[in-house]
């Protein structure tokens, strides 16, 4: 499978892996603003508003060029959608690429970790990647992370809540004069994280590892400097904040 192209959907997956099978598709594309009709006719309403165009798509053989799509475990309508088109290409519904799943376990603990790594080497190994592939793939990526968006002059607008499926939002805050903070949901899905420890002989664990750094919740406890895991505050309420989750403070001074 060293040929294929796999795309991705859903975050926190591990692209050093694709990347060093040279297989990395990068975000599966879709259109939010497209007809979802029949799509709507197999996913309840609880699923997020991208499954559907993504399912339509699929049903249409827009992703046929593709060998897979590596769906995300740690993502709830991710995994969701996994399972309902695994169903509909079992009984011929549908066909396209193959779907995977990436089975990161996020509980913070050690058979935690140690399920992730051997995830991680699973989808290594079906991959026919080995540790000198994925050392350099994390230094590759590495490189990657450590350069600065160009951020321009003005005031910020920061994105809470779930990401847009696209762009425009962000086109009409910059329209309104402010620079939009934060990710679309593709982009998401295709953000490399925080940093993965390259020269430790153990590959899949050290990308295993930042896989779980990512976490929700505060750094102290493990938890990433992602986007969708940030709180702005001013400098007295977030030394009061310290480490505790949403909730846990009562909103007095």
């Amino acid at each position: 499978m060293s040929a294929a192209k796999i795309a991705i959907a859903g975050p926190d997956l591990p692209h050093e892996v694709l990347t060093a099978a040279a297989c990395h598709a990068g975000a599966l594309a879709f259109d939010p603003a497209r007809d979802t009709a029949r799509a709507r006719a197999f996913l309840e309403t609880r699923f997020a508003p991208w499954t559907f165009p993504v399912l339509a798509s699929w049903l249409e053989g827009a992703y046929d060029h593709l060998d897979a799509v590596l769906f995300s475990r740690a993502d709830d309508s991710s995994q969701r959608l996994y399972y309902y088109i695994c169903e509909l290409q079992r009984g011929g519904q549908m066909g396209g690429p193959e779907p995977l799943i990436f089975d990161m376990a996020r509980i913070p603990r050690a058979t935690s970790r140690n399920r992730t790594v051997a995830e991680v080497r699973k989808l290594a190994e079906r991959l026919g990647v080995g540790d000198a592939a994925l050392e350099a793939a994390i230094a590759s990526a590495n490189v990657q992370r450590a350069v600065l968006p160009n951020m321009a002059e003005g005031p910020r607008c920061l994105l809470a809540g779930s990401a847009p499926p696209d762009g425009r939002l962000h086109d009409a805050i910059a329209g309104s004069g402010f620079v939009p903070l934060g990710q679309t949901l593709t982009q998401q899905w295709a953000d490399l994280g925080d940093a993965v420890d390259e020269g430790t002989a153990y590959p899949c664990a050290a990308i295993a590892a930042a896989l779980h750094a990512r976490r929700g919740g505060p750094r102290s406890r493990g938890g990433g400097s992602n986007w969708d895991n940030v709180v702005t505050s001013c400098a007295p309420c977030n030394s009061r904040k310290g480490d505790h989750l949403p909730g846990g403070l009562s909103s007095g001074g």
